[in-house]
């Protein structure tokens, strides 16, 4: 079973009897495709559960965020743009609404690096006020950064005077921020830069669910065969 496909033709692996798999072959068409569509629809729901709890198909605790300080779920957009249905009478498919929402789908569930421009980053992100004052953030990493702020001392010579995180907050924009701490750091402004995903497949099935999924198919199978009186 692929990560977005659901088949009941393939028992190489002995998922179902083969009395199991006449009953549903007897189906009409019309019958065994809604059978797959519920099969794909049960797929969907445990996917978004597993969403929900932020773990893999496998029961693992999905791989945490790089920035630990975004502590909001992840891919929950994601479920909520899954979509199930049947392919002919034979095949359910999980996917996403859109190309582009799969193509993100795809990229958590086998992890891959990509690459992210500014221009792109602000277009998701928007563009910050840049004369809007330092977050608390940035204040916090300019004085993990030695930031000292330069004031004038006796006969008019410089020195560098330790800020508060509110001083700066309160004396410092976010623009101005973050060209300090470019400096500090001595970094460059980036156009462009690589960031790995991690896999987290959450849309699957393991040895277990991909025998329920068939027991259930057999079992709704057989109630129908048993309600039009084939057997």
């Amino acid at each position: 079973m692929s990560a977005n496909t659901v088949s009941f033709r393939d028992d190489r692996r002995g998922r179902m009897r083969l009395k199991e798999q006449l009953n549903v072959l007897a189906l009409p068409a019309t019958k065994r495709k809604k059978l797959v569509r519920r099969m794909a629809q049960d797929a969907r729901k445990d996917a978004r559960q597993n969403i929900r709890q932020q773990k893999t198909v496998s029961g693992q605790a999905m791989e945490p965020r790089t920035r630990k300080r975004r502590k909001a779920k992840m891919m929950r957009g994601l479920g909520r743009q899954m979509v199930a249905f049947a392919k002919g009478d034979n095949t359910g498919v999980v996917s996403w609404k859109d190309g582009k929402t799969a193509a993100i789908a795809t990229t958590h569930h086998h992890g891959k690096t990509v690459r992210i421009s500014s221009s792109s980053h602000k277009k998701a992100a928007g563009t910050p006020d840049y004369d809007a004052p330092a977050t608390r953030a940035q204040a916090k990493a300019l004085l993990e950064e030695g930031y000292r702020h330069p004031v004038k001392g006796k006969r008019g010579k410089r020195k560098l005077k330790r800020v508060s995180q509110k001083w700066i907050r309160e004396n410092i924009t976010i623009g101005q921020a973050g060209l300090i701490l470019r400096t500090l750091r001595g970094q460059e402004l980036q156009k462009s830069w690589r960031v790995k995903v991690p896999a987290r497949p959450v849309l699957g099935a393991d040895p277990r669910d991909a025998q329920q999924y068939m027991d259930s198919l057999a079992r709704h199978a057989l109630a129908e065969l048993k309600a039009k009186g084939s057997i």
